[in-house]
This record gives C-alpha cells, structure tokens and sequence, in this order.
C-alpha cells in the first residue's frame, strides 16, 4: 500500500486549520524604547517611514496631529507619549497605519521607534500581565509572550484606540 504521508489528514486548508487548532496569529513586533509590543498584522494597513505629520491644535498631547495618505486624512498618535513614556525630540521613528472595523471602520496611526518583523504566537499562551501592571496599561495589554530573547507586550490596540478616542472627547 502506497500512502502519501503528506496528505493524509490534511484538506486545502490545512494551514487555516493549524492556525486554528492552535490559536496562532500573525503579529507585528514593534518597539517602543526599551520594551518590546506586538499588536495583531490583520489590524495593520500599512507600515511607513517617510511622511509628513501635520500637527493639530487644542488636542491632547498624545496626538502627534493628521497625515495625508494618499488622500486619506489620517489621525496620529504617539503611542509612547500615550503610554507616559520619555521621547526625545531627534529619535527617528515610522508610523504603523491601522485600520480598525471595529470603531466605525476607521483609519489610524501609530507612532513607533522601530518595526522588528512579523511572528506567529499561540495566543492560548500568553502569560497574564505581571500585577504590578494595573490601571490604565491593564486595560489595553492582551498578555505576554515569550521569544529566545525578548518578552513582547501584546497589546489590544481596538482598546487603546477607544481609550485615546474617550481622552479626545474630554479634552474638547
């Protein structure tokens, strides 16, 4: 009896069913200072590294102002003045745009040091965050993972955008 062993088992969407079966999602890990994130690659729409950010008046100091994409008018946080982080002035830095079906299909960047690369985790492993982490930054972290060198901070961006949204509304 012949059997080919890499088929048996196993439909067209094998890989659907593996990411399935085991929780894998793909993630983007970015970095932020010293500490590392990753936020799901289904919520990313572009990454880029040349542009021009128009600043805003009268908003909180999180919101880095409005780019131009390709005619699309898109709002810009800075995620480490959001996340009470230190940013000096000279640090270069590239903007992940999202797109976020979620809160009215809407389009947003992030400010970021550095893109690393895509990773695929298991996120029926992710570790709970340490419970020293309360507050604010336990509202928007999903878990976190471990790689060979890092420990990389999940993070919920639907929830940080809602959160950085109800700033906004208070501030006006």
């Amino acid at each position: 009896m012949n059997v080919n062993l890499f088929n048996v088992g196993f439909s067209t969407d094998s890989d659907d069913q593996i990411y399935t079966d085991f929780n894998l999602q793909s993630v983007l890990w970015f970095t932020l200072g010293s500490e590392q994130y990753a936020i799901k690659v289904d919520e990313v729409k572009t990454v880029i590294d040349e542009f021009t950010i128009t600043p805003m008046p009268n908003v909180p100091r999180f919101v880095h102002g409005i780019l131009n994409l390709r005619g699309t008018i898109i709002p810009i946080i800075d995620l480490k003045q959001m996340f009470q982080m230190p940013r000096n002035e000279d640090e270069s830095y590239m903007i992940v745009v999202l797109h976020v079906p979620e809160l009215d299909n809407i389009d947003v960047g992030i400010i970021v040091d550095k893109v690393n690369e895509v990773l695929d985790i298991d996120f029926s492993s992710l570790q709970d965050p340490p419970p020293s982490l309360s507050g604010l930054g336990a509202e928007y972290v999903v878990g976190m993972h471990k790689t060979a060198s890092n420990v990389l901070i999940v993070v919920d961006m639907v929830r940080v955008i809602q959160i950085a949204r109800e700033m906004v509304q208070k501030y006006a």
